[in-house]
């Protein structure tokens, strides 16, 4: 079975917040990520799980599943604790949440394939990489086109 993966990396800026439905039509899974360090990038954590309902919402897949990533692991201390992660998985109806570390590539493929677990309907369990096929890793910022200067003449 080949399972076609697309990642978009938003990188958690306000500009991806009004991205058209487009770009949320075929998904069926998400992860949002936060920085563990970083008690604003927790907060939003709300506004793009809103965002990801909002635009992904409809008879058949209402909402489609989230896993909630925490970042950042790897760092001795930190600023949101495992209870608040706990409560705000539970509020806002993820599917699960994990500790990752992506600098050191600590349980990064294992929330991939958690999350392709629910995504096809199978209970949950470890899979090699060779057993799916990541296709694309996609960052937003990418595409998106700089504003262009203004410039004068007159203004030499």
């Amino acid at each position: 079975m080949k399972i076609k993966v697309q990642l978009w990396d938003i990188a958690g800026q306000e500009r991806y917040a009004l991205l058209t439905r487009s770009f949320y039509m075929y998904a069926r899974g998400c992860i949002i990520m936060f920085d563990l360090n970083n008690p604003d990038s927790f907060e939003n954590v709300r506004k793009w799980k809103q965002v990801l309902d909002k635009n992904t919402a409809d008879e058949v897949y209402a909402p489609i599943p989230c896993l909630l990533v925490a970042n950042k692991l790897d760092l001795p201390q930190r600023a949101v604790t495992d209870s608040q992660v706990e409560e705000m998985c539970r509020e806002l109806s993820c599917v699960q949440w994990t500790p990752v570390s992506v600098k050191e590539g600590i349980h990064v493929n294992e929330a991939v394939t958690y999350l392709l677990d629910v995504i096809l309907g199978r209970s949950p369990r470890s899979y090699t990489q060779s057993e799916f096929e990541i296709i694309d890793h996609i960052h937003l910022a990418d595409f998106v086109e700089q504003p262009k200067k203004k410039t004068c003449k007159a203004c030499h």
